[in-house]
Protein backbone atom coordinates (compact mmCIF):
# COMPACT_ATOMS: atom_id res chain seq x y z
CA UNK A 1 0.00 0.00 0.00
CA UNK A 2 2.94 2.41 0.78
CA UNK A 3 4.99 1.37 -2.13
CA UNK A 4 1.83 1.85 -4.50
CA UNK A 5 1.23 5.40 -2.96
CA UNK A 6 4.91 6.46 -3.39
CA UNK A 7 4.77 5.39 -6.85
CA UNK A 8 1.37 7.78 -7.58
CA UNK A 9 3.43 10.66 -5.67
CA UNK A 10 6.35 10.13 -8.12
CA UNK A 11 4.47 9.74 -11.18
CA UNK A 12 1.79 12.65 -10.29
CA UNK A 13 5.48 14.39 -9.20
CA UNK A 14 6.56 13.65 -12.61
CA UNK A 15 3.75 14.35 -14.78
CA UNK A 16 4.06 18.71 -12.83
CA UNK A 17 7.65 18.50 -13.51
CA UNK A 18 7.82 17.41 -16.92
CA UNK A 19 4.20 19.72 -17.83
CA UNK A 20 6.06 22.93 -15.87
CA UNK A 21 9.64 22.21 -17.24
CA UNK A 22 8.30 22.01 -20.96
CA UNK A 23 6.28 24.94 -21.45
CA UNK A 24 5.75 24.09 -25.16
CA UNK A 25 3.66 21.11 -24.21
CA UNK A 26 0.68 22.57 -21.61
CA UNK A 27 1.16 25.68 -24.22
CA UNK A 28 0.68 27.78 -20.62
CA UNK A 29 3.49 30.35 -22.08
CA UNK A 30 2.74 30.90 -25.47
CA UNK A 31 6.44 32.63 -27.30
CA UNK A 32 5.66 34.87 -29.96
CA UNK A 33 8.28 36.27 -31.72
CA UNK A 34 8.80 40.58 -32.33
CA UNK A 35 9.87 41.53 -35.74
CA UNK A 36 13.40 43.67 -35.88
CA UNK A 37 14.56 45.18 -39.09
CA UNK A 38 18.43 45.60 -39.36
CA UNK A 39 19.94 47.47 -42.62
CA UNK A 40 21.36 45.26 -45.19
CA UNK A 41 25.28 46.03 -44.59
CA UNK A 42 25.21 45.33 -41.28
CA UNK A 43 26.54 42.36 -39.17
CA UNK A 44 25.05 41.28 -36.14
CA UNK A 45 26.48 39.19 -33.54
CA UNK A 46 25.26 36.68 -31.12
CA UNK A 47 26.01 36.14 -27.54
CA UNK A 48 24.17 34.12 -24.61
CA UNK A 49 24.78 32.96 -21.30
CA UNK A 50 27.01 35.55 -19.81
CA UNK A 51 25.69 35.56 -16.47
CA UNK A 52 26.85 38.61 -15.13
CA UNK A 53 27.12 38.36 -11.07
CA UNK A 54 27.44 34.27 -10.82
CA UNK A 55 30.25 32.56 -9.02
CA UNK A 56 33.12 31.84 -12.13
CA UNK A 57 32.28 35.00 -13.89
CA UNK A 58 35.43 36.10 -15.16
CA UNK A 59 34.68 40.06 -15.29
CA UNK A 60 38.33 40.33 -17.33
CA UNK A 61 37.50 37.90 -19.67
CA UNK A 62 33.73 39.06 -20.77
CA UNK A 63 35.72 42.52 -21.92
CA UNK A 64 36.62 40.29 -24.62
CA UNK A 65 33.30 40.69 -25.88
CA UNK A 66 33.47 44.36 -27.38
CA UNK A 67 37.36 43.95 -28.34
CA UNK A 68 35.86 41.14 -30.84
CA UNK A 69 32.97 43.23 -31.77
CA UNK A 70 35.25 45.93 -32.70
CA UNK A 71 37.57 43.72 -34.66
CA UNK A 72 34.68 42.13 -36.55
CA UNK A 73 32.80 45.31 -37.56
CA UNK A 74 29.77 44.21 -35.94
CA UNK A 75 26.73 46.97 -36.14
CA UNK A 76 24.32 45.19 -33.53
CA UNK A 77 24.69 42.42 -30.57
CA UNK A 78 22.12 40.56 -29.84
CA UNK A 79 22.54 39.52 -26.04
CA UNK A 80 20.30 36.23 -26.17
CA UNK A 81 19.44 35.57 -22.75
CA UNK A 82 20.99 35.12 -18.88
CA UNK A 83 23.24 38.48 -19.01
CA UNK A 84 22.61 38.30 -15.00
CA UNK A 85 22.54 35.49 -12.83
CA UNK A 86 20.16 36.14 -10.73
CA UNK A 87 16.28 36.94 -11.18
CA UNK A 88 15.39 40.85 -10.70
CA UNK A 89 11.71 42.26 -11.13
CA UNK A 90 12.17 45.76 -11.60
CA UNK A 91 10.42 48.82 -12.99
CA UNK A 92 11.76 50.06 -16.64
CA UNK A 93 12.84 53.36 -14.73
CA UNK A 94 15.45 51.71 -13.45
CA UNK A 95 17.16 49.66 -16.68
CA UNK A 96 19.00 52.88 -17.71
CA UNK A 97 21.14 52.66 -14.68
CA UNK A 98 21.43 48.34 -14.89
CA UNK A 99 22.26 48.29 -18.99
CA UNK A 100 24.89 51.63 -18.64
CA UNK A 101 26.73 48.69 -15.78
CA UNK A 102 26.44 45.76 -18.62
CA UNK A 103 27.57 48.01 -21.41
CA UNK A 104 30.76 49.01 -19.22
CA UNK A 105 31.12 45.36 -17.77
CA UNK A 106 30.82 44.21 -21.81
CA UNK A 107 33.58 46.98 -22.81
CA UNK A 108 30.89 48.09 -25.89
CA UNK A 109 31.20 51.29 -27.74
CA UNK A 110 29.35 52.76 -30.74
CA UNK A 111 26.85 49.66 -31.26
CA UNK A 112 22.80 48.43 -30.73
CA UNK A 113 22.43 46.22 -28.64
CA UNK A 114 19.49 43.91 -28.14
CA UNK A 115 18.67 42.49 -25.04
CA UNK A 116 16.30 39.15 -25.22
CA UNK A 117 15.69 38.24 -21.70
CA UNK A 118 15.33 34.28 -20.52
CA UNK A 119 11.79 33.60 -18.93
CA UNK A 120 13.27 31.20 -16.53
CA UNK A 121 15.78 31.85 -13.22
CA UNK A 122 17.79 34.39 -14.59
CA UNK A 123 17.45 37.79 -16.01
CA UNK A 124 16.01 41.34 -15.22
CA UNK A 125 11.64 41.08 -15.81
CA UNK A 126 10.11 44.64 -16.45
CA UNK A 127 7.21 44.40 -14.40
CA UNK A 128 5.51 47.43 -16.15
CA UNK A 129 6.77 46.65 -19.69
CA UNK A 130 3.61 46.60 -21.97
CA UNK A 131 5.08 46.60 -25.49
CA UNK A 132 7.66 44.31 -27.12
CA UNK A 133 10.46 46.49 -27.46
CA UNK A 134 11.52 49.27 -25.04
CA UNK A 135 14.94 51.05 -26.09
CA UNK A 136 16.97 54.24 -25.27
CA UNK A 137 20.25 56.07 -26.23
CA UNK A 138 23.46 55.47 -23.55
CA UNK A 139 25.28 58.54 -25.04
CA UNK A 140 28.95 58.29 -23.36
CA UNK A 141 28.98 55.55 -25.50
CA UNK A 142 27.19 55.72 -27.94
CA UNK A 143 24.96 52.80 -27.42
CA UNK A 144 21.78 51.84 -28.31
CA UNK A 145 20.05 49.88 -25.89
CA UNK A 146 17.03 47.69 -26.07
CA UNK A 147 14.91 45.19 -23.79
CA UNK A 148 12.86 43.37 -26.34
CA UNK A 149 10.36 40.33 -25.65
CA UNK A 150 11.24 36.60 -25.27
CA UNK A 151 12.13 36.34 -28.63
CA UNK A 152 12.59 38.10 -31.94
CA UNK A 153 12.90 37.81 -35.72
CA UNK A 154 15.82 39.59 -36.75
CA UNK A 155 15.00 40.61 -40.73
CA UNK A 156 18.07 42.08 -42.76
CA UNK A 157 16.49 44.71 -45.24
CA UNK A 158 16.29 43.08 -49.05
CA UNK A 159 17.28 39.86 -47.51
CA UNK A 160 15.05 36.32 -48.46
CA UNK A 161 16.12 34.82 -45.22
CA UNK A 162 15.84 36.03 -41.44
CA UNK A 163 17.16 34.64 -38.10
CA UNK A 164 14.98 33.79 -35.08
CA UNK A 165 16.24 34.22 -31.60
CA UNK A 166 15.24 32.96 -28.44
CA UNK A 167 16.97 32.07 -25.08
CA UNK A 168 16.34 28.49 -25.45
CA UNK A 169 13.91 27.97 -21.88
CA UNK A 170 11.01 27.23 -24.04
CA UNK A 171 12.26 23.99 -24.66
CA UNK A 172 13.27 22.80 -21.30
CA UNK A 173 12.90 26.21 -18.59
CA UNK A 174 15.58 23.58 -16.47
CA UNK A 175 18.92 24.67 -17.87
CA UNK A 176 20.43 21.25 -16.71
CA UNK A 177 17.86 19.57 -18.52
CA UNK A 178 18.65 21.43 -21.89
CA UNK A 179 22.50 20.84 -21.21
CA UNK A 180 21.74 17.07 -20.94
CA UNK A 181 19.37 17.14 -23.94
CA UNK A 182 22.33 18.80 -26.11
CA UNK A 183 25.49 16.94 -24.07
CA UNK A 184 23.32 13.09 -24.74
CA UNK A 185 22.77 13.94 -28.20
CA UNK A 186 25.81 14.76 -29.28
CA UNK A 187 26.97 11.53 -27.91
CA UNK A 188 25.10 9.86 -29.58
CA UNK A 189 24.09 11.50 -32.74
CA UNK A 190 26.86 13.58 -33.56
CA UNK A 191 25.14 17.00 -32.79
CA UNK A 192 22.94 19.19 -30.43
CA UNK A 193 19.13 18.90 -30.38
CA UNK A 194 17.48 21.77 -28.60
CA UNK A 195 18.16 24.15 -31.86
CA UNK A 196 16.46 21.45 -33.80
CA UNK A 197 13.40 21.39 -31.20
CA UNK A 198 13.30 25.15 -31.46
CA UNK A 199 12.37 24.67 -35.76
CA UNK A 200 10.36 22.09 -34.90
CA UNK A 201 8.21 23.06 -32.22
CA UNK A 202 7.55 26.41 -34.12
CA UNK A 203 7.42 24.86 -37.93
CA UNK A 204 10.02 27.44 -39.60
CA UNK A 205 11.13 27.70 -43.04
CA UNK A 206 14.14 25.78 -44.09
CA UNK A 207 15.68 29.09 -45.20
CA UNK A 208 15.40 30.93 -41.78
CA UNK A 209 18.56 30.24 -39.00
CA UNK A 210 17.33 29.75 -35.17
CA UNK A 211 20.02 31.09 -32.72
CA UNK A 212 19.24 29.73 -28.40
CA UNK A 213 21.46 29.72 -25.70
CA UNK A 214 20.58 27.95 -22.58
CA UNK A 215 22.25 24.57 -22.62
CA UNK A 216 25.73 25.96 -22.39
CA UNK A 217 27.20 23.50 -25.11
CA UNK A 218 27.76 25.14 -28.39
CA UNK A 219 27.30 23.93 -32.07
CA UNK A 220 26.08 24.73 -35.20
CA UNK A 221 23.76 22.30 -37.50
CA UNK A 222 24.02 23.93 -40.65
CA UNK A 223 22.19 21.20 -42.39
CA UNK A 224 18.94 22.11 -39.99
CA UNK A 225 20.01 26.02 -39.66
CA UNK A 226 20.11 25.67 -35.80
CA UNK A 227 23.34 27.41 -33.71
CA UNK A 228 23.11 26.91 -29.99
CA UNK A 229 25.92 29.39 -28.28
CA UNK A 230 28.06 28.59 -25.35
CA UNK A 231 28.13 30.07 -21.71
CA UNK A 232 30.79 32.79 -20.73
CA UNK A 233 30.76 31.22 -17.02
CA UNK A 234 32.23 27.74 -15.80
CA UNK A 235 29.64 25.38 -14.09
CA UNK A 236 31.20 22.77 -11.77
CA UNK A 237 29.42 20.06 -14.34
CA UNK A 238 30.50 22.02 -17.89
CA UNK A 239 33.29 23.61 -18.83
CA UNK A 240 33.24 27.11 -20.23
CA UNK A 241 32.56 27.02 -23.97
CA UNK A 242 31.94 30.60 -24.88
CA UNK A 243 31.11 30.98 -28.51
CA UNK A 244 30.04 34.03 -30.81
CA UNK A 245 28.22 34.01 -33.97
CA UNK A 246 28.02 36.62 -36.75
CA UNK A 247 24.77 37.05 -39.49
CA UNK A 248 25.18 39.05 -42.44
CA UNK A 249 23.65 39.25 -45.69
CA UNK A 250 25.36 38.37 -48.82
CA UNK A 251 23.31 37.84 -52.33
CA UNK A 252 20.68 37.84 -50.95
CA UNK A 253 21.05 35.02 -48.74
CA UNK A 254 22.28 35.03 -44.56
CA UNK A 255 25.83 33.75 -44.31
CA UNK A 256 26.83 32.75 -41.03
CA UNK A 257 30.36 33.06 -39.03
CA UNK A 258 30.41 31.06 -35.59
CA UNK A 259 33.64 30.87 -33.33
CA UNK A 260 33.81 28.52 -30.36
CA UNK A 261 36.54 29.50 -27.84
CA UNK A 262 37.99 27.24 -24.48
Amino acid sequence: MVACLALMLFVVFLLIFILFNFPWIAKYWRLTAAEYVVRNSYKVAFVSDIHLGAYGCNTRLIKVIGEMLNRLNVSVLVIVGDLIDRKFYLSSKYLERIASLVVEALNLRDIIVLYIPSNSFHDIALVDLNRDILGFKLGSRNVEFIYSSHMLKIVFEGCSENVYVTHGDYISRNGIVSYLLDKISRKVLGKGITGIIMRRIFGLDSESWVILGHSHIPSIDRKYRAIVLGSWVKRFFDPRGYSIAVASCRNNAINIIFKVFR
